[in-house]
């Protein structure tokens, strides 16, 4: 169109001009939404492997520092808890572990051993969720210890026994299923690797 003065006067794009710039920027989100899900998911797994690691020292600290385990539920040298729905008790019994070593007012040496956020149970869940799974042992009285039907004996080579305690902190995962560790394709994440 030209206008009076001889010059051309268009100042809006066409429907075809539009459609196929929102094609192009439809392309491009689906080139890219794939490897922003993957660095997502790579950004879970390391912050639970941190966290992992983080609550096995905050215990071995507490156990060097008190001479107590800071979980004083379970039996016979061991005890473990799992999932996103805790029964009572193992939700109990790890919601005062965390106030152990949490809050300086609830140990004997006043001190924090770890400084992650609990959620409104009084618990710590991995970045999917779940509760994360502590298995304690006193290698005195247990070599091997069996958590639902799955040998996992030798943490002690991997994670060394210091002061006649080990632990083992274990995230679940993405999927949120505890699996053979030295499976392939095993998704759990284990403080000891």
């Amino acid at each position: 169109m030209t206008s009076w003065s001889g010059r051309s006067s268009r100042k809006a794009f066409t429907l075809v001009e539009v459609l196929a710039v929102v094609g192009i920027i439809v392309i491009l989100v689906g080139f890219l939404f794939p490897a922003v899900a993957r660095l997502m998911r790579q950004s879970e797994v390391a912050r639970a492997q941190t966290e992992v690691n983080r609550i096995a020292t905050a215990i071995r600290n507490y156990y060097h520092e008190t001479g107590e385990n800071p979980y004083r539920g379970g039996t016979g040298g061991w005890a473990w808890s799992i999932g996103r729905n805790l029964s009572p008790g193992p939700k109990a019994e790890l919601a005062a572990m965390y106030a152990r070593l949490t809050d300086p007012n609830s140990n004997s040496v006043h001190r924090v051993f770890l400084d992650l956020p609990l959620d409104d149970d009084g618990l710590l869940r991995d970045p999917w969720g779940n509760s994360y799974v502590f298995i304690f042992a006193d290698p005195d009285r247990a070599s091997t210890i069996s958590a639902d039907g799955r040998s996992i004996s030798g943490y002690g080579g991997h994670i060394g026994i210091q002061g006649g305690m080990m632990v083992v902190v274990r995230s679940l995962g993405p999927d949120g299923v505890m699996t053979d560790f030295t499976a392939s394709g095993s998704d759990d994440i284990l403080s000891y690797k």
